[in-house]
């Protein structure tokens, strides 16, 4: 007699078969399947509970904990199925020309131009493609135009030059200056700025350029009217030393203005008038004629061509004008100094 693993007897081939055996066999097979923790039929599992949330089944599960989370993964499943996707609920949808609910079902729209007001509507991939194709790539620094130029109206992009001592381009160009040109701008200039004289310059010494006979420059003044070392050599009289030249010379001399009247001119046509300079006491008449007066008929009309001293006399040339006769006097205005 043979006993297999599960604890059967297996009668030897050569033996004959022992009713006695048979029995024990049976009521191991019968054990066996009265066990309801080895054995369920479908009748008993439909009334094993179903668990209250889904876990995976491990190696200490009898049959009955086993069907029970089977059954709450068939019902979570099935549950599953049925649900419709919303804005606030996971679900499934059905892929249509449009994000809408019909009847509990959700499709989605889809549209290929990128200029919909649409804010319920998807971009299709072949919209995405024409979004994609109107950008600029990230690095897109380019000799051409295509990206868009800087000007006086735009904001865009610019090309910079080191040049700046001559203009390479306007606003149009979109061309800027370069931080070298910036610089080699600035050193220039401020090279150039230090052989400049300064705003203020006024100075004791004669670096700035003094003014003499041939160049013209800086002057010092000076009060001193009786100095003549300082002859064309950037020094000139102040307006204190021109006040007291002329008030010492005022005294020594003593200037005199005297009037002298002429013969009567009476004329249609041109004549000719002369006065004799009056001799005047302790006084020289310098020969200077400071001016004239007419008065009598037609003085308006009376043009006084030459009034000046020939060295004896003091000669006047008067003419009619219009044709008028002229009937007039001139009196002239004589300069006499003081004699020392």
């Amino acid at each position: 007699m043979e006993t297999t693993k599960h604890g059967l007897k297996k009668p030897d081939d050569e033996m004959f078969y022992d009713i006695e055996d048979f029995n024990h066999n049976t009521d191991i097979l019968e054990k066996h399947l009265d066990d309801a923790s080895l054995h369920v039929n479908a009748t008993d599992i439909a009334q094993i509970t179903e668990v209250s949330t889904l876990s995976q089944i491990d190696e200490v599960d009898t049959n009955f904990t086993m069907w029970g989370k089977v059954k709450k993964a068939i019902s979570t499943l099935v549950s599953h199925i049925s649900n419709v996707a919303t804005g606030s609920t996971l679900g499934h949808i059905k892929i249509g020309t449009g994000i809408q609910m019909n009847s509990g079902t959700a499709s989605v729209k889809l549209t290929d131009s990128v200029s919909t007001n649409d804010s319920t509507t998807a971009l299709s991939a072949k919209a995405g493609k024409v979004i994609n194709d109107s950008k600029a790539p990230t690095n897109h620094a380019s000799t051409a135009t295509t990206y868009g130029i800087g000007s006086d109206k735009n904001f865009g992009h610019i090309k910079l030059s080191d040049t700046y001592a001559s203009h390479v381009g306007g606003v149009a160009s979109a061309i800027g200056a370069s931080q070298a040109a910036l610089y080699n701008a600035y050193a220039g200039l401020n090279s150039g700025l230090n052989g400049k004289a300064p705003t203020n310059h006024a100075s004791g010494g004669t670096g700035y350029g003094i003014g003499t006979s041939s160049a013209f420059g800086h002057v010092a003044l000076s009060d001193n009217y009786a100095l003549t070392s300082n002859a064309a050599s950037g020094h000139a009289p102040s307006n204190y030393a021109l006040a007291n030249a002329y008030n010492t010379l005022y005294n020594k001399l003593g200037a005199y203005m005297h009037t002298q009247t002429t013969t009567v001119i009476n004329t249609k046509d041109s004549m000719i008038s002369e006065v004799v300079p009056t001799i005047i006491p302790n006084y020289t008449f310098t020969g200077a004629v400071v001016g004239f007066n007419v008065s009598g008929k037609n003085a308006t009309y009376t043009n006084i061509t030459e009034c000046f001293y020939n060295g004896k006399n003091v000669k006047v040339c008067a003419r009619a004008l219009e044709g008028k006769t002229i009937n007039v006097t001139v009196e002239v205005k004589l300069l006499y100094i003081k004699k020392l």
